[in-house]
Formats: C-alpha cells, sequence, structure tokens
C-alpha cells in the first residue's frame, strides 16, 4: 500500500473550496490528471453518491463517497481493475484562506502492484499537481 499526506493554503473561503472541489463532476474543467467523469447516482451529493470516472493513472474507476462533512471533511473510495484507493480531504480555516490537507491510501493491482516501491514518490507529485492545479482554478475565481 502506498499512502501519502499533502496540504496546501488557498486564499478563498471553505464553502467556495468545498463546492467546487468535492463535486468530482468539475474535475475535468481543473484537474490534469481528470479524464472523464459522469455521475452514477441521483440526487444531492453526500455520502453515497457515486461517479465513474476516466484517470491518466488509474484508467476508469467507480467512486462512492464515504463521508460529507460540509465545509470541513471530504472522504471517497475508488476501485478500479488497476488499483483501489481511499482519499479524505480535510479544510481547516484561517483567517480568510483555507488549509487544505489531502490523504490518499492506494493498493496497486495486477502488474501495477510490481511498481509499488515508485508509486510513493509519483503518488506525492500528483497530490501536489492537484493542488497547484485546484489553487490557481479556485484563486483566479474561474469556478
Amino acid at each position: 500500500m502506498v499512502s501519502e499526506t499533502a496540504s496546501v493554503r488557498i486564499d478563498r473561503p471553505a464553502e467556495e473550496i468545498w463546492d467546487y472541489f468535492t463535486d468530482v463532476a468539475n474535475d475535468p474543467d481543473w484537474n490534469p490528471s481528470a479524464i472523464k467523469v459522469r455521475k452514477t447516482s441521483d440526487g444531492p451529493l453526500g455520502v453515497g453518491s457515486t461517479f465513474h470516472v476516466v484517470r491518466k493513472m488509474s484508467g476508469p474507476m467507480k467512486l462512492e463517497y464515504t463521508e460529507y462533512s460540509r465545509p470541513l471533511r471530504w472522504a471517497l473510495r475508488g476501485v478500479g481493475r488497476r488499483m483501489s484507493f481511499t482519499y479524505s480531504a480535510d479544510l481547516t480555516l484561517s483567517g480568510g484562506s483555507t488549509e487544505l490537507t489531502s490523504r490518499m491510501n492506494l493498493e496497486p493491482r495486477g502488474l501495477l502492484k510490481l511498481l509499488t516501491p515508485l508509486l510513493g514518490s509519483v503518488t506525492a507529485k500528483q497530490l501536489a499537481q492537484v493542488h497547484r492545479a485546484l489553487k490557481r482554478k479556485l484563486e483566479a475565481g474561474a469556478t
């Protein structure tokens, strides 16, 4: 298993970050690893919401929200052929900005399992890249 944690300070209110970031349908607009996203459950976003996503490294996956505590904590589980993962994000208010801390636990499958020693570095770089992209998008006010 690969476990990584990363943080970024975004100069926006937590509610604004939450409303954009936790809607996975927005990912192709800002997330460099997102290729395609489709919501597969009915109703508003919350625990149990599901999506079919295609990402560069993981390929096709099913995502399910496992925690949804607006605007401070969000978690999900992803299952795909190449890997499964859990992800959580905590938002901490600090003046007019918000600290976003992401935690990723990745379980590679098949041939990717052979690359487990390298995946820690790749996952850390990917989290940093995603954080930079989200920060740019939100601080530009382009949501």
